[in-house]
C-alpha cells in the first residue's frame, strides 16, 4: 500500500474530499430546512396567537 500509483491516490484523494463535502452540504441542506420550517412554525403560531 505504500507504493501505489500517485495519479491513483490523488484520484481517491479527490472522491474522498468530494464525499465529505457532499455530506458536509447534504448537513447544511437539512439544518437550512430545518430553520425553514421552525421559521414558518413560529409564523404560524404568532399568526394563530394574534
Amino acid at each position: 500500500m505504500v507504493n501505489q500509483h500517485p495519479v491513483l491516490n490523488s484520484i481517491n484523494d479527490e472522491y474522498f474530499t468530494r464525499k465529505k463535502e457532499g455530506l458536509k452540504r447534504k448537513k447544511v441542506l437539512i439544518l437550512n430546512k430545518k430553520h425553514y420550517l421552525d421559521g414558518k412554525l413560529k409564523c404560524i403560531l404568532i399568526k394563530g396567537i394574534w
